[in-house]
């Protein structure tokens, strides 16, 4: 959506309005850091859970913490919540084993803050070329 927009704001206002996403979770030093057999992890998993972790850990209750499944796609052949063939996924796809609804996705009981800081890190230096190519851009 946000793509959309910042294209119609260029065309009809002459604005650049450029959105930035470093696409981080998908760089093999970040997809490191997720425990073997975490396959669903995404909101609220162990990745955003580390990053949370890195910044102020007194905010994770690990102990409490419980995976989240998309029952709805486990049996699919290709259709997911994300990736090549997906639909938009909402938080009630997202369920415990005995399938209480909880809206995350994965199972955050990995998180570390080493591993968040190797994401964080990881995010902030693929940003750093786009962020300089903005800066640069030639506004015409």
């Amino acid at each position: 959506m946000v793509q959309i927009l910042s294209r119609e704001v260029r065309s009809d206002l002459g604005l650049y309005a450029f959105y930035l996403s470093s696409g981080a979770f998908g760089h093999p030093d970040v997809k490191a850091t997720v425990s073997p057999g975490n396959i669903w992890d995404f909101h609220g998993g162990e990745m955003e859970t580390s990053m949370v972790m890195a910044v102020d850990p007194s905010l994770v209750k690990l102990e409490t913490s419980e995976a989240g499944i998309p029952s709805n796609f486990t049996n699919t052949r290709s259709l997911k919540p994300y990736g090549s063939v997906s639909i938009s996924w909402m938080s009630e796809d997202w369920k415990t084993e005995d399938g209480k609804p909880i809206g995350i996705g994965g199972d955050p009981s990995g998180a570390t803050a080493k591993k968040g800081e190797i994401i964080l890190r990881t995010s902030a230096r693929e940003l750093v070329p786009g962020l300089l190519d903005i800066r640069d851009f030639p506004v015409k």
